[in-house]
């Protein structure tokens, strides 16, 4: 249930990054309009509670909560570090 949570963490910082203006141009050369920027906000939440709610189910309130914020730090540090590679691999695929 950890990996899942992991997974489902990793996935919705990703999606909630993309959300903003300055990541999702890096990616795709533009900012996105206000309807994607929601739809990725609504969905990149949804992940995130549900990786809350899986480790809230499998280990308690208590500790599903402190093994979240666990998980939450450990995703964000893997993702700051993947999302400027992405950027430049994107970058170099369309020269």
């Amino acid at each position: 249930m950890i990996l899942l949570s992991f997974i489902l963490t990793l996935i919705g910082c990703t999606v909630l990054c993309l959300a903003m203006a300055r990541h999702h141009r890096q990616i795709w050369n533009r900012a996105p309009d206000r309807r994607t920027a929601f739809f990725l906000r609504f969905v990149g939440g949804g992940l995130m509670t549900s990786a809350v709610v899986i480790c809230m189910e499998s280990t308690g309130w208590v500790f599903g909560l402190v093994t979240w914020l666990g998980i939450f730090t450990a995703s964000t540090i893997l993702l700051v570090f993947l999302l400027p590679y992405a950027a430049v691999r994107v970058v170099v695929k369309s020269l």
